[in-house]
């Protein structure tokens, strides 16, 4: 069953990221994935059901990996450089997963896709913690966390999604050290 929906969610990605979310049609995702329609319905009601699973998969996979970096001792630096790492890793291995991830979560707000508000909000609470602590123990300047951890955020969502995106005549480690450069002046680190 599983495999089904991982096959789906792969299928409605590249639709997603080719099309967009609102052109795309279950028939086209149903299509992409050499399945009948009626075999999305099975694991799926809608496709803005698909979307939000994705999200679902994506944040999870996301929390997990900062928690799991905060839980081994790091400083704020070395968490943020191997999250942006991360970040490009995924990119590499999942460009249309992660390019509908930018397309789609613009206005998460407006959204009533509970695992695209979580996407866009619950990541930056996270990082707001870190940069909380961080405060805490003298290892950034005194800012506001919240303003920060969503710049923070912004910047390495938006900065990997461009420089793939735009052909950057750049290696992914100098845009990396351009991204942390940036956030690390910012937050006084």
């Amino acid at each position: 069953m599983e495999d089904k929906k991982v096959l789906i969610c792969k299928a409605a990605s590249a639709v997603f990221a080719r099309e967009g979310f609102h052109k795309a049609s279950v028939k086209s995702i149903a299509q992409e994935a050499n399945i009948a329609v009626g075999t999305i319905y099975l694991y799926f009601k809608t496709k803005e059901d698909i979307l939000d699973y994705i999200f679902k998969i994506e944040h999870e996979k996301r929390i997990a990996y900062l928690r799991s970096l905060q839980g081994q001792g790091m400083t704020l630096r070395e968490i943020l450089t191997k999250f942006l790492e991360f970040h490009f890793i995924e990119l590499a291995e999942h460009e249309n997963i992660n390019r509908v991830l930018i397309q789609e979560s613009t206005s998460p707000l407006r959204t009533t896709s509970d695992s695209m508000k979580s996407f866009s909000i619950e990541l930056p609470n996270e990082i707001k913690k870190m940069l909380e602590t961080a405060q805490i123990i003298g290892e950034i300047e005194e800012m506001d966390c919240e303003v920060g951890a969503q710049l923070i955020f912004q910047t390495i969502r938006n900065s990997v999604f461009i420089a793939k995106a735009s052909n950057l005549r750049r290696t992914d480690k100098q845009i990396q050290d351009a991204v942390l450069g940036f956030i690390f002046k910012g937050i006084g680190s």
